[in-house]
């Protein structure tokens, strides 16, 4: 409306249709079989209409930002194998605002609140048995509600450079992993729940650093508390911890085209809905050199040096108690070779924002 003055309004609608046929067969005598216990078709259909605002005001030192979301979620799921059908039909609204302060030309006082929804993977809705080995299998949970999450942050950014944040977060039914044993049996189930609540506390600080003229390093560090709290099959359970989480990146510039970069990060043990999820970081390193007067760039990179980024998870407060340990392919070596052709000031390609986003990071 005016220089001062923003107003911004829209409509989305999305449909997803994510469909997952296994099938499986036990031969017999030379012959195929249908196994009907293991095949599974799994249909979910999920028609999203929402509509938005925002409405931004700036005075002299002040900016002030509020919107709401409304979204109407449809969705239909069905597993043929069994016949399960189950259907999903709700409404919210996700109020946000923003209050922005320039206490000095570098420094900002900001506070904002926000309410969020985090719906579950597709797969996390597919009620058949993926299994994992032998015996243990996870299932997904057709009975998933979204998850509800109010945000408050309190930010200090200091000379545009050291900032400082206070959080505070509530989400009402938490999507988590719960464990059991098949009764009479040595298999193991991991099924999806919501938790009733996961409360979070956080203080983060944010350096980026310059050592010398040679040495950059950007630097984050964040202590929170998470706790848990909720009751499974009858039993209240609690689950509370302070956890420490360190990211550093540092680049050094060298002479004649060489430049190192090294990265580590690290994360104590921290509390995941009844679970346990225990010390976690890593060190990658990368070199890269100008070469061919300045147009080719060759690099080295690799990734976990030491192979510690092995995700270690108890769940010891469950029937039975749960060790389980996840060790990928997280250290990985490449070599890279860039050659740019043509003029220097080519304009770089644009990244698309699609408004889909959401419904891709929910397909695994």
């Amino acid at each position: 409306f005016s220089k001062n003055l923003f107003f911004e309004a829209g409509i989305k609608n999305s449909v997803v249709k994510n469909e997952n046929d296994i099938i499986f067969f036990v031969t017999n005598g030379g012959i195929n079989f249908y196994d009907t216990s293991r095949s599974n078709n799994f249909i979910y259909t999920e028609n999203i209409n929402a509509a938005y605002f925002n409405f931004r005001k700036s005075f002299t030192k002040w900016v002030l930002q509020a919107g709401l979301r409304a979204e109407q979620t449809i969705g239909d799921g069905e597993q043929k194998a069994t016949g399960e059908k189950f259907k999903r039909n709700y409404t919210q609204f996700f109020p946000s605002f923003t209050v922005t302060h320039a206490v000095s030309k570098t420094d900002k006082l900001i506070f904002s609140y926000s309410r969020r929804i985090g719906r579950p993977a597709f797969n996390q809705l597919n009620p058949f048995r993926f299994y994992t080995d032998p015996f243990a299998y996870n299932t997904g949970n057709p009975l998933l509600n979204p998850m509800l999450t109010h945000s408050f942050e309190f930010t200090y950014n200091l000379n545009s450079k050291l900032i400082t944040t206070i959080s505070y977060s509530k989400t009402n039914n938490f999507i988590i992993g719960f464990f059991r044993r098949e009764e009479g049996s040595k298999i193991q189930e991991e099924k999806q729940f919501n938790f009733e609540n996961r409360n979070n506390y956080s203080i983060s600080f944010t350096a980026p650093l310059k050592p010398a003229k040679w040495w950059s390093s950007n630097n984050s560090l964040v202590i929170y508390r998470n706790i848990f709290g909720g009751d499974y099959l009858g039993t209240v359970i609690s689950n509370n911890r302070n956890t420490l989480s360190f990211n550093s990146t540092n680049t050094f510039s060298l002479p004649k085209g060489l430049t190192i970069e090294l990265s580590g990060n690290f994360r104590s043990k921290v509390a995941w809905g009844p679970n346990l999820i225990n010390n976690f970081g890593g060190l990658s390193f990368g070199l890269s050199k100008l070469i061919i007067q300045g147009k080719g760039t060759i690099r080295f990179n690799i990734s976990d040096i030491f192979y510690t980024q092995v995700l270690n998870l108890e769940a010891t407060n469950q029937n039975p108690n749960v060790i389980l340990v996840n060790a990928g392919d997280s250290r990985v070596g490449n070599i890279v070779f860039t050659y740019r052709f043509g003029k220097k000031t080519v304009a770089q390609n644009r990244t698309r924002v699609t408004g889909t986003e959401e419904e891709r990071n929910r397909i695994n």
